[in-house]
């Protein structure tokens, strides 16, 4: 999962009656983070209730796109590029991506803790919000099956061939899903994973 690692921003929730925004402030550094590393004042986080209170659900939508886990992040920490990526989010249907996203979402607010990006209570905050938007229906995640993980293990072993491919095995169970769910397009910032997209026949979309 590609991700990068940035020290995330405040914002301010209005409620629906007054509408949603994300008012962002300059993002602290590294060190203020550190200091701060006991506080819960969401300087870390993005949206204090959700990305739910954003998602809009009641408007009228008809298609699904298929999320990786860099751009479900961005609809949590204010990274780089997050704004786009929520915006994108308000304005499909629905959004998609695969079970392997509560893993590896996790690693990510990991690595924003190790990094000094985010703090231990704010991770547990973003990680319960996340699991509450999967359970009101904000997320759907396709199941990590065991045929998931041997299609996908099918799919590598026939790129034996190829010559020189740079592929992870997360990249890959994002792509065989993608696939296998009929998805034609998979939307991500991980360059990595742009690049295989086409051995899956999916074209890789990044609005970054």
């Amino acid at each position: 999962m590609g991700a990068e690692s940035f020290p995330a921003a405040d914002c301010h929730h209005r409620s629906r009656d007054s509408g949603s925004d994300f008012n962002l402030i300059r993002p602290i550094s590294a060190q203020q983070a550190v200091a701060r590393s006991g506080s819960l004042d969401c300087k870390y986080a993005a949206h204090p209730c959700g990305f739910r209170c954003l998602h809009l659900r009641n408007e009228r939508r008809s298609f699904v796109i298929y999320f990786d886990t860099a751009y479900i992040a961005k609809c949590y920490l204010n990274e780089p590029g997050a704004p786009e990526v929520r915006a994108l989010a308000r304005q499909t249907g629905e959004t998609a991506s695969c079970e392997l996203v509560r893993a590896e979402l996790a690693c990510t607010l990991l690595r924003h803790i190790r990094e000094g990006y985010l703090a231990g209570g704010r991770a547990t905050e973003v990680s319960r919000l996340f699991n509450q938007d999967i359970q009101s229906g904000v997320w759907i995640l396709f199941p990590l099956s065991t045929d998931l993980i041997l299609q996908t293990a099918q799919r590598i072993t026939q790129l034996f061939s190829t010559g020189k491919v740079f592929l992870r095995a997360s990249d890959a169970i994002h792509l065989a899903c993608a696939q296998h769910q009929g998805f034609t397009e998979i939307y991500s910032n991980d360059r990595r994973l742009l690049d295989c997209a086409p051995l899956f026949n999916l074209t890789g979309r990044n609005i970054l």
